[in-house]
């Protein structure tokens, strides 16, 4: 039986090894730092908003969103969005689609992916079995696959893109070469810890306390935070300091000119849309459906 002695000789070992981990964290969090917040940050100063706006799921198409395709993608690239955020899973071999989750690649590809009713237990699927879904929402649009994906990010040099529904680090680390330009979404301070042990060099922390994303960002000198429209106007003050400190924060997902102009600048860096028109600073889908022109 071991002794009072030993039992705290372990946990001063474990927790010292806690504290060299969190320092090596620091210290390559400290060193890769920063460059893509800075680029936003500097931006703002000089009321330049081309890197305020994210086009959410590649962005709306035809007064659609959350389609994930190519013909969005390309759509928001016309529109001068330079950053683009895609829904992105793996398959059971390794291989990227952009798509939000199983239950709707299945529906959209017209496959059977999941062993029961409720959906819950999905079996395994290979990038074979989406060799013949091309087409999706009726014939629309076209699925934006690994490849494709890779293809627009790596011809296209001021475009950034922003990953949600991923936390296969090693993965994307080894599949994207353009980790400069690549910003991955964390959900909790374990994953960003993980995102940034496996190389990711722009991990996105969602903002969802006040206090504690305070002290995660003093402390781990984190830059970049999401947090939902409903937070943004909750922790207004603690946003407003963290802004001034420098902090990129983006907040998802809003169509609404009032929030957007109201917050851009001041408290947040940025949102997440939909419809928004870059150059005129409005909702683009505020004369045909003004209805999709709201806070999320």
């Amino acid at each position: 039986m071991i002794n009072f002695g030993d039992w705290m000789k372990i946990k001063i070992i474990n927790l010292s090894i806690l504290i060299i981990f969190l320092l090596y964290i620091f210290v390559i969090n400290f060193n890769n730092g920063n460059k893509i917040s800075k680029l936003f940050y500097n931006n703002i100063i000089k009321n330049d908003l081309s890197t305020s706006f994210i086009a959410h799921a590649g962005g709306g198409i035809d007064g659609k969103a959350y389609t994930n395709s190519l013909e969005a993608v390309l759509r928001s690239i016309k529109n001068s969005y330079k950053l683009i955020e895609l829904d992105l899973l793996v398959t059971d071999d390794d291989k990227i689609v952009a798509q939000h989750d199983f239950k709707i690649l299945e529906g959209i590809c017209k496959k059977d992916f999941f062993k029961d009713k409720d959906k819950k237990i999905r079996k395994k699927v290979l990038s074979n079995d989406l060799s013949d879904c091309v087409k999706i929402f009726d014939n629309q649009y076209t699925l934006l696959k690994e490849e494709e994906i890779i293809d627009i990010f790596e011809n296209n040099e001021n475009l950034i893109l922003v990953t949600d529904k991923i936390s296969n680090y090693k993965l994307i680390k080894k599949k994207f070469k353009f980790q400069d330009r690549l910003i991955v979404e964390v959900f909790n301070i374990y994953d960003y810890f993980k995102a940034k042990f496996y190389g990711i060099k722009n991990p996105m922390l969602l903002f969802t306390d006040g206090r504690r994303n305070i002290i995660y960002s003093t402390i781990f000198n984190i830059k970049l935070i999401s947090i939902s429209t409903s937070n943004t106007i909750k922790y207004k003050s603690f946003l407003n300091y963290l802004f001034k400190n420098k902090v990129s924060i983006f907040s998802f997902s809003s169509n609404d000119e009032k929030f957007n102009l109201e917050n851009i600048g001041k408290n947040i860096t940025g949102v997440y849309t939909d419809f928004w028109d870059i150059e005129s600073l409005s909702c683009s889908e505020i004369r045909t459906n003004p209805n999709l022109c709201k806070v999320y």
